[in-house]
């Protein structure tokens, strides 16, 4: 009969880190984080912008916005706003932080009465930067 000699090697294990409890947790707190984050978003205005074909991208920067609605509504910061009350209401915001430019966002259907109303405010305030929010034309194949 043949016989198999075998030995056991017995090794002894290095000394190290196990990194995979710290990697467990790592990961936990990047789920947590991930999950309880608020993503802002800005608010999507129900507007239908005129074309213009010099219309360019401007970066966001630190700004005031007047809205003005098909319907005539005036919106200064999200906030419902009269013409009456406009020009206190711009007085104060750029007494606050003066540098600030305006951007006026007006819909396609708005009156443009009301459109040069807000214009005629900004004149009288003396206010430097003004931007007029429009969209580029659509390009016809």
């Amino acid at each position: 009969m043949l016989r198999i000699k075998t030995t056991h090697l017995t090794t002894e294990s290095s000394p190290g880190i196990n990194l995979t409890p710290m990697l467990d947790v790592v990961f936990l707190i990047l789920i947590f984080f991930l999950l309880t984050s608020v993503i802002s978003v800005k608010p999507v205005l129900d507007l239908n912008l005129p074309q213009a074909g010099s219309a360019r991208s401007v970066p966001d920067k630190q700004e005031l916005q007047i809205v003005i609605y098909k319907n005539g509504n005036l919106e200064l910061e999200g906030e419902t706003v009269s013409l009456s009350n406009l020009e206190k209401r711009l007085r104060e915001n750029t007494t606050q932080a003066p540098g600030k430019s305006l951007r006026v966002s007006a819909d396609e259907a708005a009156p443009f009465g009301k459109f040069i109303k807000v214009l005629d405010i900004v004149q009288k305030l003396k206010l430097d930067h003004l931007e007029i929010v429009t969209h580029p034309p659509e390009e016809k194949p």
